[in-house]
């Protein structure tokens, strides 16, 4: 008897971990709690060359379905308002004819099921930066060189703690002499809420 409550308690655990990986290894989509985010940088920095420029950031997207697809490249949502403000070293615009702009997909980190963050690339993100004592640059995303940023999710509650830039991924900058600044940075965390002011949790499915 106790041979037999052995075997069958390996069977009822060799079930269950199978279970779980096949649920894994189909969870082809992510969920969204909401539509509507908002991130706010106090502040965002934009590095190039020598100078640094600080500016308070708020963007206010969507994602155009509450799932997303694991699709590498697919377009899974957009910016619609963007705002500079309380801007240190220098003045920075939106440029707001751009808009709206476009949010792909690109990945997560971690590992399933807890994965803990979402590899997004926003495209187009346009707007002028005046450094103090310098000449105006553009700054502009584009597919080939996109501005990156993670979603961090807390593992364990799936929570979205933060939107962090990728401070080793740059865009050129245009305009006089602006390319000898080289390629401009940006380092800061978010904080990310929803359209109602809560949390906002991404799930696999």
């Amino acid at each position: 008897m106790r041979t037999r409550g052995r075997t069958l308690l390996l069977a009822l655990t060799a079930t269950s971990i199978l279970a779980i990986n096949i649920t894994t290894a189909t969870a082809t989509h992510l969920r969204s709690s909401s539509s509507l985010a908002i991130i706010r940088w106090a502040p965002l920095r934009f590095i190039a060359g020598s100078n640094t420029i600080s500016c308070n950031v708020t963007l206010e997207g969507s994602f155009h379905s509450a799932t997303i697809a694991k699709v590498n490249e697919a377009l899974i949502g957009r910016i619609s308002r963007a705002t500079f403000n309380t801007c240190t070293g220098a003045g920075a615009t939106v440029l707001a004819e751009t808009l709206p702009w476009h949010i792909r997909y690109a990945g997560f980190t971690g590992t399933l099921p807890d994965i803990t963050g979402i590899n997004l690339r926003l495209i187009s993100v346009s707007f002028r930066l005046q450094p103090s004592g310098s000449v105006a640059c553009l700054g502009r995303s584009t597919q080939e060189n996109p501005t990156r940023v993670i979603a961090q999710l807390n593992s364990s509650t799936h929570v979205v703690t933060s939107l962090v830039a990728e401070p080793n991924a740059g865009i050129p900058l245009n305009g006089f002499l602006c390319e000898f600044a080289g390629e401009l940075h940006f380092e800061g965390a978010g904080a990310v809420e929803s359209g109602a002011r809560g949390s906002v949790t991404i799930t696999l499915i």
